[in-house]
Order: structure tokens, then C-alpha cells, then sequence
């Protein structure tokens, strides 16, 4: 039997929801703080979470589950068998993240390049003259050539 009696089943499952709410927390919150609808940064957060959370809590559960079975927290193979699949969860995700943010960009339905122009500044790279507008909340930056 796994934490509070439960089955590693029950334990699993519980695990693997409360990654996704911290993970979805982790991102609406910051977006509302920056005036993002509530719909809006629950749709964001899906989107940009979902298949990350999945591959990580997937490679971290179940090699936590194929190594140490049902020790208790009180055993060395609890504690090192729970940072080799968290490290190895890191390691499955980190491809998928490289994938997200290679071919995530805005959506199509989104306006936000607009308003990017309205802090644009003009500085000089190599030569040739180009706007540079820097959006702190979604750290994005735009770059128009002229």
C-alpha cells in the first residue's frame, strides 16, 4: 500500500492530477496577473502544458513504479528511485518543450503583434536598422525589418 493506504493505482492517479493542476496553475496564474481572461489563459495553459505534463508525469510515474514498487517514504529506494524517474521524466519532456516552443508561436486568431508596435525602438545591428518590440509578460519579441 502506497501514501494514506491507497493502492499504487489510486497513488498514480492522484499524482498524475495534481501535476496538471500545478501545471496549468503555474501558467493561468501568471496570465491573469497580466489582465489575460480567465478563458483565454485556460486555453493558453492546455495547449502549452498538456503534452509536456503528459510525457514527464508518463516517464516519471512509471519508472517510479517499475523500480521501486511499493517501498515507503521511510526507505532509501523510496527516496532514489523518485529522483531518478523525476530525472528521467525531465529528460522524456525535454524534447517535447524543445518541440513547443520550435513550432508553438502565436495562434493564428491572435492580435497581440499589433500591439507590439506600440513600444517599438530603433537601434542599430550591424549596420542595418530594424524595430525591436519586447513584451514582458509573454517575453516575446517582435522583430520587423524595414
Amino acid at each position: 500500500m502506497g501514501l494514506l493506504a491507497l493502492s499504487n493505482l489510486y497513488v498514480a492517479l492522484i499524482t498524475f492530477t495534481l501535476a496538471y493542476v500545478a501545471g496549468y496553475a503555474m501558467t493561468v496564474g501568471p496570465l491573469m496577473q497580466e489582465g489575460v481572461a480567465l478563458k483565454e489563459a485556460l486555453v493558453d495553459a492546455f495547449y502549452s502544458e498538456t503534452a509536456s505534463i503528459t510525457v514527464m508525469e508518463i516517464g516519471a510515474i512509471g519508472t517510479d513504479l517499475w523500480l521501486a514498487g511499493e517501498p515507503t517514504m521511510g526507505e532509501v529506494l523510496f527516496w532514489t528511485s523518485l529522483v531518478f524517474s523525476l530525472s528521467l521524466g525531465l529528460l522524456a519532456a525535454y524534447p517535447v518543450n524543445v518541440l513547443l516552443v520550435k513550432f508553438g508561436g502565436e495562434r493564428e486568431d491572435d492580435e497581440s503583434r499589433d500591439d507590439c508596435l506600440t513600444s517599438v525602438k530603433r537601434i542599430e545591428i550591424n549596420s542595418e536598422h530594424r524595430d525591436i518590440c519586447v513584451r514582458i509578460p509573454l517575453e516575446s519579441v517582435c522583430i520587423e525589418r524595414e
